[in-house]
């Protein structure tokens, strides 16, 4: 589980810290989901307010295959679907621990910066 947990942590980093909080909070509500493209690590990295399938998605693929287009997509994905298998509370531990992280290195990114560095790296890699 030490790789996955590495995997997904390494894929985190690429969201705001904002993104951080909200993916928590959406995480310990119970509504991430590995199996639902609007609401699983893919889904979460995007999504324009984060949602569930069942929500008022006004595009429920685009979110989750712009993610899927970034370079270790697919390992984070696997990883993130067995870390899912354990409950909420490994991801939450995950979320929170990146959150620790940037506090004590006093880092910050706005959405916008995350967003255009990494539609930035899907151009350059499709």
């Amino acid at each position: 589980m030490k790789t996955e947990i590495a995997i997904v942590s390494n894929w985190i980093k690429r969201f705001s810290t904002q993104r951080l909080h909200d993916v928590l909070a959406f995480n310990e509500d119970g509504k991430m989901s590995y199996s639902d493209g609007c609401s699983c690590l893919m889904g979460v990295t995007f999504a324009q307010g984060l949602h569930t399938r069942d929500s008022a998605c006004t595009d429920p693929q685009f979110h989750y295959f712009m993610a899927r287009a970034l370079p270790g997509a697919a390992e984070a994905e696997i990883a993130y679907r067995k870390i899912s298998a354990e409950g909420p509370g490994l991801m939450d531990a995950i979320l929170r621990a990146e959150i620790r992280r940037r506090s004590h290195q006093n880092l910050s990114w706005s959405d916008a910066e995350t967003f255009d560095e990494a539609s930035t790296l899907v151009e350059a890699n499709t």
